[in-house]
């Protein structure tokens, strides 16, 4: 057996091979744990990508309920001004209505409505309201 042990680690082409062998598996142990440490940083890049992105859909969801607070309002708002522009337009049609049939029913009343108005009035009637 001593002979045989001789003859395999005499010969260079075997220690060679051995020595190959072992390079190739450190060669590919280095590889593998290369390969673990770039997944690792890929993880933690991965994680701290989802935690930002985590963060801004949280902030997206206050914007939108923000904006749905505020689109309750504004319908709110156009509820309360289309009823009060209702109430324009009777408290209108009435005084036209109004208008109408005391000119029907007084000649001088319609006599009356049926001048000009001075161009010294037209400037404060054609002014637009102050609020």
């Amino acid at each position: 057996m001593d002979i045989v042990l001789n003859r395999i680690l005499g010969n260079p082409y075997v220690l060679g091979g051995v020595a190959l062998l072992f390079l190739s598996l450190l060669a590919t142990t280095l590889y593998y744990r290369g390969n673990s440490i770039a997944a690792e940083a890929e993880s933690a890049r991965l994680t701290e990508q989802n935690r930002s992105l985590i963060a801004t859909n949280a902030q997206n969801a206050r914007n939108v309920e923000r904006l749905l607070d505020q689109a309750d309002i504004s319908n709110k708002l156009q509820a309360e001004l289309a009823e009060k522009l209702k109430e324009v337009a009777a408290a209108t049609e009435d005084a036209r209505r109004t208008i109408k049939e005391i000119r029907s029913n007084d000649p001088k009343a319609d006599e009356y409505l049926g001048t000009d108005i001075p161009d010294s009035l037209l400037s404060v009637v054609n002014r637009p309201a102050r609020h």
